[in-house]
């Protein structure tokens, strides 16, 4: 069986690094899986910390409503 997109996913996601404060945006291909830390993780463009990727939320904790 083929596959079919039903909705398209998202390709860019946004970052806050709580080391520093910044906030950024990055796409996919800057996320890397951290076997020390465990998990996605994305590095701050601006002080190189390590950022938990949480997946569509970004670098953010999802929202709960």
């Amino acid at each position: 069986m083929a596959k079919k997109i039903i909705s398209s996913g998202r390709s860019v996601y946004n970052g806050h690094c709580h080391e520093c404060g910044c906030k950024f945006t990055y796409d996919r291909s800057d996320v890397h899986h951290n076997y020390v830390l465990g998990g996605d993780r994305v590095s701050c463009p601006t002080c190189g910390s390590s950022v938990t990727h949480f997946g569509e939320s970004g670098t953010t904790w999802p929202h709960h409503v």
